[in-house]
Protein backbone atom coordinates (compact mmCIF):
# COMPACT_ATOMS: atom_id res chain seq x y z
CA UNK A 1 0.00 0.00 0.00
CA UNK A 2 2.66 2.49 0.92
CA UNK A 3 1.75 5.74 2.62
CA UNK A 4 -1.91 6.75 2.53
CA UNK A 5 -1.06 9.91 0.59
CA UNK A 6 -0.07 7.84 -2.47
CA UNK A 7 -3.66 7.72 -3.67
CA UNK A 8 -6.12 4.89 -4.12
CA UNK A 9 -5.84 2.32 -1.36
CA UNK A 10 -8.44 -0.05 -2.83
CA UNK A 11 -6.62 -3.30 -3.50
CA UNK A 12 -6.30 -6.85 -2.30
CA UNK A 13 -2.71 -6.61 -1.13
CA UNK A 14 -2.27 -8.30 2.23
CA UNK A 15 0.92 -8.03 4.23
CA UNK A 16 2.12 -11.39 5.48
CA UNK A 17 -0.13 -13.54 3.27
CA UNK A 18 1.12 -16.58 1.40
CA UNK A 19 0.12 -17.59 -2.11
CA UNK A 20 -2.31 -20.15 -0.65
CA UNK A 21 -3.94 -17.60 1.62
CA UNK A 22 -4.50 -15.23 -1.28
CA UNK A 23 -5.70 -18.09 -3.47
CA UNK A 24 -8.47 -18.92 -0.98
CA UNK A 25 -10.18 -15.62 -1.88
CA UNK A 26 -9.10 -15.06 -5.50
CA UNK A 27 -12.12 -16.54 -7.27
CA UNK A 28 -14.63 -14.65 -5.11
CA UNK A 29 -12.74 -11.37 -5.44
CA UNK A 30 -12.62 -11.77 -9.21
CA UNK A 31 -16.36 -12.42 -9.29
CA UNK A 32 -17.11 -9.51 -6.97
CA UNK A 33 -14.81 -6.79 -8.29
CA UNK A 34 -14.44 -7.82 -11.96
CA UNK A 35 -10.98 -6.26 -12.42
CA UNK A 36 -9.67 -5.69 -15.92
CA UNK A 37 -6.02 -6.01 -14.79
CA UNK A 38 -4.52 -7.95 -11.87
CA UNK A 39 -0.99 -7.26 -10.64
CA UNK A 40 0.65 -10.15 -8.78
CA UNK A 41 3.77 -9.86 -6.67
CA UNK A 42 3.34 -12.89 -4.44
CA UNK A 43 5.53 -15.55 -2.85
CA UNK A 44 7.82 -13.74 -0.44
CA UNK A 45 6.00 -15.08 2.61
CA UNK A 46 6.08 -18.61 1.20
CA UNK A 47 9.84 -18.15 0.77
CA UNK A 48 10.19 -16.99 4.36
CA UNK A 49 8.24 -20.04 5.56
CA UNK A 50 10.67 -22.38 3.79
CA UNK A 51 8.36 -23.51 0.98
CA UNK A 52 10.30 -25.01 -1.94
CA UNK A 53 10.46 -23.26 -5.30
CA UNK A 54 8.54 -26.06 -7.10
CA UNK A 55 5.76 -25.87 -4.49
CA UNK A 56 5.66 -22.07 -4.73
CA UNK A 57 5.37 -22.37 -8.50
CA UNK A 58 2.55 -24.92 -8.20
CA UNK A 59 0.74 -22.61 -5.79
CA UNK A 60 1.17 -19.68 -8.18
CA UNK A 61 -0.27 -21.72 -11.05
CA UNK A 62 -3.28 -22.63 -8.91
CA UNK A 63 -3.79 -18.98 -7.90
CA UNK A 64 -3.67 -17.77 -11.50
CA UNK A 65 -6.06 -20.57 -12.52
CA UNK A 66 -8.53 -19.38 -9.89
CA UNK A 67 -8.15 -15.78 -11.04
CA UNK A 68 -9.08 -16.85 -14.56
CA UNK A 69 -11.92 -19.06 -13.28
CA UNK A 70 -13.37 -15.99 -11.59
CA UNK A 71 -12.92 -13.70 -14.60
CA UNK A 72 -11.53 -15.40 -17.73
CA UNK A 73 -10.90 -12.20 -19.68
CA UNK A 74 -8.84 -10.35 -17.08
CA UNK A 75 -5.25 -9.40 -17.85
CA UNK A 76 -2.71 -10.73 -15.32
CA UNK A 77 0.70 -9.17 -14.80
CA UNK A 78 2.82 -11.43 -12.62
CA UNK A 79 6.18 -10.27 -11.37
CA UNK A 80 9.24 -11.93 -10.01
CA UNK A 81 9.99 -11.27 -6.36
CA UNK A 82 11.96 -8.23 -5.37
CA UNK A 83 15.19 -8.90 -3.46
CA UNK A 84 14.87 -9.83 0.18
CA UNK A 85 17.37 -10.34 2.96
CA UNK A 86 15.33 -13.29 4.32
CA UNK A 87 14.61 -16.78 3.08
CA UNK A 88 16.69 -19.16 1.04
CA UNK A 89 18.25 -17.21 -1.82
CA UNK A 90 18.51 -20.29 -4.06
CA UNK A 91 14.75 -20.83 -3.65
CA UNK A 92 14.22 -17.13 -4.46
CA UNK A 93 16.30 -17.53 -7.63
CA UNK A 94 14.54 -20.74 -8.69
CA UNK A 95 11.05 -19.35 -8.08
CA UNK A 96 11.84 -16.15 -9.97
CA UNK A 97 13.21 -18.21 -12.87
CA UNK A 98 9.91 -20.14 -13.05
CA UNK A 99 7.65 -17.11 -13.46
CA UNK A 100 8.18 -16.43 -17.19
CA UNK A 101 7.38 -20.10 -17.84
CA UNK A 102 4.20 -19.86 -15.79
CA UNK A 103 3.13 -16.87 -17.87
CA UNK A 104 4.00 -18.73 -21.09
CA UNK A 105 1.93 -21.72 -19.94
CA UNK A 106 -1.17 -19.54 -19.56
CA UNK A 107 -0.42 -17.65 -22.78
CA UNK A 108 -0.46 -21.06 -24.50
CA UNK A 109 -4.02 -21.45 -23.20
CA UNK A 110 -4.99 -18.13 -24.79
CA UNK A 111 -4.92 -16.17 -21.53
CA UNK A 112 -3.85 -12.54 -21.32
CA UNK A 113 -0.81 -12.64 -19.07
CA UNK A 114 2.70 -11.21 -19.01
CA UNK A 115 5.57 -11.39 -16.56
CA UNK A 116 7.63 -8.49 -15.25
CA UNK A 117 11.12 -9.02 -13.89
CA UNK A 118 11.46 -7.07 -10.64
CA UNK A 119 14.20 -9.30 -9.27
CA UNK A 120 16.88 -6.68 -9.89
CA UNK A 121 14.79 -3.50 -9.90
CA UNK A 122 15.46 -2.85 -6.21
CA UNK A 123 18.46 -3.18 -3.93
CA UNK A 124 18.64 -3.68 -0.18
CA UNK A 125 18.75 0.12 0.14
CA UNK A 126 15.19 0.15 -1.25
CA UNK A 127 13.87 -2.06 1.55
CA UNK A 128 12.47 -0.61 4.76
CA UNK A 129 13.06 -3.76 6.79
CA UNK A 130 14.95 -6.15 4.53
CA UNK A 131 11.62 -7.36 3.18
CA UNK A 132 9.16 -4.56 2.32
CA UNK A 133 9.97 -1.70 -0.03
CA UNK A 134 10.49 1.79 1.35
CA UNK A 135 9.36 4.89 -0.58
CA UNK A 136 12.22 4.53 -3.03
CA UNK A 137 11.42 0.85 -3.51
CA UNK A 138 7.72 1.58 -4.01
CA UNK A 139 8.64 4.13 -6.67
CA UNK A 140 10.91 1.66 -8.43
CA UNK A 141 8.21 -1.02 -8.37
CA UNK A 142 5.67 1.46 -9.72
CA UNK A 143 8.16 2.30 -12.45
CA UNK A 144 8.24 -1.38 -13.44
CA UNK A 145 4.45 -1.85 -13.34
CA UNK A 146 3.49 1.38 -15.08
CA UNK A 147 4.76 0.78 -18.63
CA UNK A 148 3.15 -2.66 -18.73
CA UNK A 149 -0.19 -1.45 -17.33
CA UNK A 150 -0.09 1.55 -19.65
CA UNK A 151 0.55 -0.64 -22.70
CA UNK A 152 -2.25 -3.02 -21.76
CA UNK A 153 -4.61 -0.15 -21.15
CA UNK A 154 -3.77 1.53 -24.44
CA UNK A 155 -3.78 -1.62 -26.57
CA UNK A 156 -6.61 -3.61 -25.03
CA UNK A 157 -8.83 -1.41 -22.93
CA UNK A 158 -9.25 1.43 -25.38
CA UNK A 159 -10.69 -0.79 -28.15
Amino acid sequence: SGPSDLGDQHHEGHVGWTITQLDAYAYNWMQLYQPEIVLLHIGTNDLLQGVSAPEMTARLIMLISHIYSGKPDTYVIVSTLIPTTGGNQETWTQFNASIPGVAAQFQGQGKKIVSVDMSHALTSADLADGLHPNSSGNSKMAGMWYPVVSTIYNEYMMR
